[in-house]
């Protein structure tokens, strides 16, 4: 008996801390989808594309030629794993929503926030235009 209610208290805290590590995991790696988009830009010399797809709920990266042909790149660093319904996904730009962040072989870069919330907590993955630098940030959501 003393189980049972040690257990029904305690699988909650379980399951809501894999959600948010899960989470963390997740943003995490749309961070590093974008730092692999930018140096595969520079060091490729070539522009390169990460786009979000909302249905999927994953990011790809395509390589961008001159003339504005999208390739989809198939290495295992250039999709991202879906992220889970539990987390809100928000990706936007100066000017509002977008869906696709373009990296530059000069080192500059669209200005993008991605942002995962879940529960109370936010992290926002922001891409610097000027650098293509890759800021990861967690906190609390405002009250």
């Amino acid at each position: 008996m003393i189980i049972a209610v040690l257990v029904s208290v305690t699988l909650p805290r379980f399951s809501s801390t894999a959600e948010r590590l899960g989470v963390e995991r997740s943003a995490s790696e749309v961070a590093q989808a974008l730092r692999y988009a930018h140096a595969r830009s520079v060091t490729e010399n070539k522009g390169m594309l990460w786009r979000w797809n909302p249905q999927e709920r994953k990011g790809s990266l395509y390589a961008v030629t001159p003339d504005g042909t999208e390739t989809e790149l198939t290495d295992r660093f250039s999709a991202s794993r879906p992220i889970a319904a539990v987390a809100s996904v928000e990706m936007t730009g100066p000017d509002g929503p977008i869906d696709e962040v373009h990296f530059y072989p000069d080192g500059t870069a669209e200005a993008a926030s991605v942002t995962l919330t879940h529960g109370k907590r936010i992290y926002s993955v922001q891409v610097d235009p000027a650098t293509s630098q890759v800021l990861y940030t967690t906190g609390a959501a405002p009250r």
